[in-house]
């Protein structure tokens, strides 16, 4: 007999029509899994929902360390989790819990959510939970993934690309890792008050915004053109210099998918070239975005570019 524990944070999954749109609701979900773990002899589902469910949009690095939280107290108790979660930000806190587990958990994690409610007529609700299940119960690597579409990807690895296709996720073909020198036994846990940002640069990104919003948080992500670009804008120079000294971290990726930074092999990225930003190598935008927020928490942390060690 396995036993799993399905984490409920809310998302389009648990959603009913309301005057102001779709709404997660308490207990719709509950009902569909039991009538799914029915199914299964071997299979006993425990359910815990965080109060209040939320529409992902609202997901915060608290609600990380809820779910945190909760999977340390009861690793022991159980052989899987499954955790439902809405799409918008799912990306994100499939991330931040693989990044945040101690070396030491060894039970396999398995988000899921839907494109459509469950309990509509042709949603990928009722399939993509019982496929979470089923994995829960029977994957034998550890770790975080996303169940999602027939599909088992890699937590660590996924993004959003896709608005309203049930096939909403892409896992990329490379991931670094992110390596803590501090082996934490009870996690590592997110400081939810940290202000953290997303710039993005543009043509004609005005560098006064960027100064402004640098003095603004405690740190950044910098989603660069191409390899680490950002043209030759000096007052760029000024914002991030001014960040640095202010113990600010800024991590700069690219904006593609696909590919990895080389900061300084144009002169349009030369200001970046003076050890003013943390480079980001391959990371995608959501794992940049758990790297900083781990950085902020103050965990000593390194990326480990794919392919090294």
């Amino acid at each position: 007999m396995a036993n799993i524990l399905l984490i409920h944070t809310g998302g389009t999954i648990a959603c009913t029509p309301t005057d102001n749109g779709l709404a997660p609701q308490p207990d719709l979900l509950e009902k569909h899994a039991k009538i799914i773990a029915a199914d299964y002899t071997d299979i006993q589902l425990d359910m815990h929902a965080i109060k209040p469910i939320i529409d992902s949009s609202d997901m915060t690095p608290n609600h990380w360390n809820i779910m945190l939280e909760i999977l340390l107290q009861h690793q022991q108790y159980y052989d899987g989790f499954v955790i439902t979660h809405g799409t918008d930000t799912m990306a994100y806190s499939t991330a931040a819990i693989a990044y945040s587990l101690p070396k030491s958990f060894s039970k396999p994690i398995i988000f899921t959510g839907s494109m459509q409610p469950i309990g509509v007529v042709g949603s990928d609700a009722d399939n993509n939970l019982r496929d979470a299940i089923i994995a829960a119960t029977y994957q034998k690597n550890t770790g975080v993934y996303l169940q999602f579409a027939h599909q088992l990807l890699n937590g660590k690895a996924i993004s959003k690309y896709r608005a309203k296709s049930e096939n909403a996720f892409i896992m990329l073909e490379t991931v670094n890792d992110i390596y803590h020198h501090d082996d934490l036994s009870d996690g590592y846990f997110y400081d939810a008050n940290k202000r953290m940002v997303m710039l993005t640069m543009t043509p004609g990104f005005d560098s006064r915004i960027m100064a402004n919003i640098l003095t603004q948080c405690d740190g950044a992500v910098l989603r660069c053109f191409g390899c680490g670009n950002v043209g030759n804008d000096y007052h760029i120079f000024e914002a991030l210099s001014n960040a640095k000294e202010n113990n600010k971290p800024v991590i700069a990726i690219s904006q593609a998918l696909y590919g990895h930074m080389n900061i300084g092999k144009y002169a349009a990225g030369s200001l970046l070239n003076s050890e003013l930003v943390i480079d980001g190598c391959n990371l995608h935008a959501e794992a940049a975005y758990i790297f900083l927020a781990q950085l902020l928490s103050g965990h000593d942390i390194r990326i480990i570019p794919h392919g090294t060690s």
